[in-house]
């Protein structure tokens, strides 16, 4: 009987595995009616510990499907997951699950899912790399503020900032800014100003920029793997 239960087990484990991973929307009454049937052959306790190391397969397959699905590249771009830095939440930089094997590289500009510009890989490792955003202090790139395409420069910071906008541009809150900086691609949106301030004696004028994203709530990012 034991050689009996032996082989039918793992034969009932991998059939079991394949039902729940390609139907995912069975029901708790159809669970419970397997785990009865089962249980009737090899008795509770093996019941309860198929059912336990089905659960767990099953979680840990459908998570691996996630992150694989999260990692196709398409079009020029790779969809990565962005590992949680939580309860820190360092704005300065965040680490993405892709690397040198994926085709990542130092240098490649990173969006976010809705296509602003984010940030810029700067180190890689096999299987991740790390991307750096403009809410660090040493982060400088040019950009242009509105249909005029006025220029300015992206000031990085916890509180990232516009400079050197000339005083004869016609600047409003509300305005677009793009990228013109040949470190990312032309014209990519960054943001948009939220105010402009004209300081007496300066022959230059300061804004702040509105961020339309909170980046240490970011799931996924875009890899831009074709650029330049």
């Amino acid at each position: 009987m034991k050689s009996f239960k032996h082989i039918v087990i793992p034969l009932v484990l991998v059939a079991l595995i394949v039902f729940i991973v390609f139907w995912k929307d069975v029901t708790n009454s159809a669970y419970q009616r397997i785990q009865s049937t089962v249980g009737s052959i090899f008795g509770k306790g093996i019941a309860w510990d198929i059912a336990n190391q089905l659960t767990m397969e099953n979680q840990r397959l459908r998570f691996e499907l996630a992150r694989e699905e999260s990692e196709e590249s398409e079009d020029g771009y790779l969809n990565v997951s962005v590992y949680s830095q939580y309860p820190f939440n360092d704005k300065t930089m965040f680490i993405i699950s892709a690397g040198k094997e994926e085709g990542v590289a130092i240098g490649m500009p990173v969006l976010t899912s809705e296509q602003f510009l984010v940030g810029i890989v700067i180190s890689v490792r096999k299987h991740q790399a790390e991307v750096q955003t403009f809410f660090d202090v040493s982060w400088r790139s040019s950009v242009a503020i509105g249909t005029a395409r006025n220029k300015a420069v992206l000031e990085g910071g916890q509180s990232p900032r516009l400079e050197l906008i000339g005083r004869t541009y016609d600047i409003e809150e509300g305005d677009n800014v793009f990228n013109i900086d040949s470190d990312f691609p032309y014209a990519q949106l960054v943001g948009s100003v939220a105010h402009i301030t004209d300081i007496p004696g300066n022959p230059w004028r300061t804004g702040s920029i509105n961020i339309r994203y909170d980046v240490t709530n970011l799931v996924t990012v875009l890899v831009v793997t074709d650029f330049p």
